[in-house]
């Protein structure tokens, strides 16, 4: 049996939520860390970073660090076990094409602990993490969106297999290099090119892929091989069926080059160009300031970036 592909799962599920009204406070009121910075330990499993968590003083759960995401997910055990009630419940979502999402509903999120930081007080929702816990995620119990970091810098460090949180007063070496980002809805973007033809990226460090294109971006770019039949991917809404492929082009992003790179091929219902997902990312360490809109890469090694996926 093919394995399956985990790609954009929860940045899809949690696109579901406006279809049935959730508008949640999902930026914590209160962001506490004392003495201003701390590293956690961080687990990649096929290129997802997972990091452990408690909420509400239950757990520690692990839980999937997803820039494609806003808000923070929990699976209805972990919210059991937190002692938490579902204010709302909605049920499945129409996600297109005759297909449901899981279950979805809104919970309050007291405290939320990562190593000596604490976040109080914001909305998240529920859904099932089962699906995608049965793949090689298996230690799912939840996501943690990009709202929830609003309040602080952070800094993914794949190489060195740590999460790092820091107050925004803290002094911060800007070491890499530097790319604006930009809020377009409830995602992150930066701008890139793809050969000629400039893209709006999004940023999908809860993806597993290396990069991923629309079928509008694939139609217009040279391929030296492929577009083929690729793997099963698990996505919010089931299982679909991707297309493969190395384009004939250099990805560029700042002073960061793949030439000719491998790509998966989908239809992208959210209405991006393209994305980078976990594959591209884990050879950096990936920093986040959203008081400055800034996302720093930075590699200690001068290899070129290979992807495999």
């Amino acid at each position: 049996m093919r394995p399956l592909c985990l790609i954009s799962i929860f940045t899809a599920l949690a696109a579901g939520c406006g279809q049935v009204g959730f508008n949640p406070q999902d930026v914590p009121a209160e962001f506490a860390l004392d003495p201003g910075r701390t590293e956690v330990p961080l687990a990649i499993s096929g290129s997802f970073p997972l990091v452990r968590a408690s909420v509400n003083g239950a757990g520690p759960f692990w839980f999937v660090v997803d820039s494609g995401t806003r808000v923070m997910m929990i699976d209805p055990g972990a919210a059991q076990q937190a002692g938490m009630s579902v204010l709302r419940k909605f049920g499945s979502v129409n996600a297109g094409g005759g297909r449901r999402t899981g279950v979805i509903g809104q919970v309050r999120v007291e405290t939320l602990k990562i190593g000596q930081a604490e976040f109080r007080s914001f909305d998240a929702m529920v859904a099932d993490m089962a699906p995608f816990r049965s793949q090689r995620a298996e230690k799912i119990m939840g996501v943690l969106g990009v709202s929830l970091f609003w309040k602080c810098r952070f800094t993914i460090d794949y190489p060195a297999s740590k999460l790092i949180l820091e107050n925004f007063d803290r002094p911060f070496a800007q070491t890499g290099s530097k790319h604006r980002f930009m809020h377009r809805g409830d995602h992150l973007t930066i701008s890139a090119t793809i050969g000629r033809t400039p893209v709006s990226v999004l940023l999908d460090t809860g993806s597993g892929v290396g990069i991923e294109i629309s079928e509008e971006l694939a139609a217009k770019t040279p391929f030296l091989s492929g577009p083929d039949p690729g793997p099963e991917a698990m996505t919010a809404t089931g299982k679909v069926r991707l297309k493969t492929g190395r384009v004939s082009a250099t990805l560029a992003l700042g002073p960061h080059r793949i030439k000719d790179p491998p790509v998966m091929i989908s239809r992208n219902d959210l209405g991006f160009s393209a994305s980078l997902g976990g594959e591209f990312f884990r050879h950096f360490a990936v920093t986040f300031d959203f008081r400055q809109s800034m996302l720093y890469l930075k590699r200690t090694s001068a290899t070129p970036i290979k992807l495999t996926r």
